[in-house]
């Protein structure tokens, strides 16, 4: 793991990982330590100005498709990947 940056999850998306089944928060909890494990170190992302940044993942369970959305934003001056959001959508 990455020592860059610390994954923070604001309350909505907090909100929003704890509606997830247990194994889709795993999705999560492993999307978010290889979104900051592949940042790149502080010093160089002080010249980027992404704003928010959409990450996706998608796994297949009992035949559904299920599509993550995680939205983060990087405070450099904290070290910090603030995660402001964790959507979900099933399709079959």
């Amino acid at each position: 793991m990455s020592f860059g940056y610390v994954p923070k999850f604001s309350e909505r998306a907090s909100a929003e990982f704890r509606a997830l089944d247990l194994w889709l928060q795993e999705v999560v909890l492993d999307e978010v330590d290889r979104i900051v494990d592949s940042l790149p170190p502080p010093s160089v992302s002080q010249r980027l100005d992404a704003g928010e940044v959409v990450y996706d993942a998608v796994r297949t369970m009992g035949g559904v498709q299920h599509y993550l959305f995680i939205t983060t934003e990087l405070d450099v001056g904290a070290r910090l990947m603030r995660i402001n959001r964790v959507g979900h959508f099933a399709s079959p």
